[in-house]
This record gives C-alpha cells, sequence and structure tokens, in this order.
C-alpha cells in the first residue's frame, strides 16, 4: 500500500506527486469501509433513517461514517486523507514550477491555483466527521461536495501538465470531471427540493431527481475516485538532493 510506503520512507531519493493521491484514495477507501463495518454492528438503523436518505432517496458511502461510534474510527484515517492530498498537493505545485518551461501558462496558473484552493478545501473534511447531518444537514453535504468539486479541477489540472496523456486516461479524467460535477448539481437540487417542499407543508418528500439516476451517478463516482489508483499515468518525478548545513 502506498499509505504505508509514504509513511515510512524516512529519505526518498524520488518524489513522485501522484502517489500521494494514491494514498490518499487509500485512506479514503479504509475510511468508508471502517465506518461502514462499524455503523452496520453498531447503530444499523441508521441506513434505515437519515436526512440524505430523506433528500436523495437512497442511502450514499459516506452514511456509514456519519453517525458515532463510526466517526470515531474514521477520524483517523481521515486525517491521512487530509495529510495525503496536502502533500500531493504541495508537490504537484512544486514539479509545476519545476517544468514550467514546456507548460502554456494557463496550464501553470491553473495548476498552481488548483492546487492552492485544494490545500484550503481539503482542511475542511475533519469537520465533516465534526458536523453530522443530525446537526446541519447542509453544513455537513456541503464540506463533502465541495471537496468533490475542487478535488475534480485538481485531477484535471494535474492531466494537463502530461506531456503526451494516452487516450485512455484523457477520457478517464474528463469522465471523472464531468460526473463529479454532475453529482454536486443532482445532491443540491434535491437538498432545495427537500426544503422548499416542507417549507409548504408535505411531510413525505420524493427526490427531484429520479433515485436510479442520482444513484448512478453517485456511486459511479466513487467507483471513478477509486479506479485513479490503478489509470492515473505518473508524471515526472522530483529528484531530492540531502545535504546537511552547519547551524549558524
Amino acid at each position: 500500500m502506498k499509505t504505508i510506503d509514504l509513511i515510512f520512507k524516512e529519505k526518498p531519493e524520488y518524489i513522485q506527486p501522484e502517489d500521494y493521491l494514491r494514498a490518499a484514495g487509500e485512506s479514503l477507501f479504509l475510511m468508508l469501509v471502517i465506518g461502514a463495518i462499524t455503523s452496520v454492528i453498531f447503530v444499523p438503523e441508521v441506513f434505515k433513517s437519515n436526512p440524505i436518505l430523506e433528500r436523495m432517496g437512497y442511502n450514499n458511502f459516506c452514511v456509514g461514517f456519519d453517525m458515532a461510534p463510526a466517526t470515531y474510527f474514521a477520524f483517523p484515517f481521515g486525517i491521512l486523507y487530509v495529510y495525503f492530498s496536502i502533500q500531493f498537493s504541495i508537490y504537484d505545485r512544486l514539479r509545476t514550477v519545476i517544468v514550467e518551461d514546456r507548460l502554456a501558462q494557463w496550464k501553470k496558473n491553473f495548476s498552481i491555483i488548483t492546487n492552492n484552493i485544494y490545500i484550503v478545501s481539503i482542511i475542511g473534511l475533519p469537520l465533516l466527521l465534526l458536523v453530522n447531518p443530525m446537526v446541519s444537514i447542509w453544513a455537513h453535504s456541503l464540506l463533502f461536495l465541495q471537496i468533490v468539486v475542487v478535488r475534480a479541477f485538481v485531477v484535471l489540472a494535474n492531466y494537463l501538465e502530461y506531456p503526451k496523456p494516452s487516450s485512455k486516461y484523457t477520457i478517464y479524467v474528463y469522465t471523472y470531471t464531468l460526473f463529479s460535477l454532475i453529482g454536486f448539481s443532482f445532491a443540491i437540487a434535491n437538498y432545495i427540493h427537500f426544503d422548499n417542499a416542507v417549507a409548504n407543508g408535505a411531510s413525505i418528500v420524493d427526490p427531484l431527481i429520479p433515485v436510479s439516476l442520482a444513484m448512478s451517478v453517485d456511486y459511479f463516482w466513487f467507483f471513478l475516485m477509486f479506479l485513479q489508483s490503478i489509470i492515473a499515468e505518473p508524471g515526472e518525478k522530483i529528484h531530492v538532493k540531502y545535504n546537511k548545513l552547519k547551524l549558524a
């Protein structure tokens, strides 16, 4: 696992930014799986009734870690996800500056800006676990949805830096970006529709977006994100040299 490799490697001679993106994906996978298993054991009722199910008509993968004690077990892996994501952005931004001679100015700017925004965006992930849907469904969901959108543009910016990306990876990146934006739009539309219906006195609200369509987009997005660990093509490595400096 890249997660273990990157944590315990003391003096890497070469740094591959994409390795940190893969490690972040592994951390998120563990976060989802461990959270879901914990919820099934201790709070199985959360899958039968929760604010996300009310608005979307189905349970997405995040429901598994929304309630205690699942949040307690998921939290460490969420921190790892934040750490590896920030490391990726830092190293990808550094590589962008190193190879700027072969990049169009707009690609350089796009990469640096998206990486900087992603660092700020990903810091909100721990709040996602602290503010559960019962406290504030909008705050909880927006903390996650903004990461979905920003991460999509980070992946796109990373792809645009590649000298000669394959057609397979090109299809993947644009599909992932498209489904990220569609998933975000579906969730916002359903949430607004639900709030308006309840405000007008409705006690039972059918989702605005057909459940089968929204669920397919949602689940396929998670599949695409995990697929990146397999299909992503590595860019240039950063060669690191270490020198011991004397204290002044």
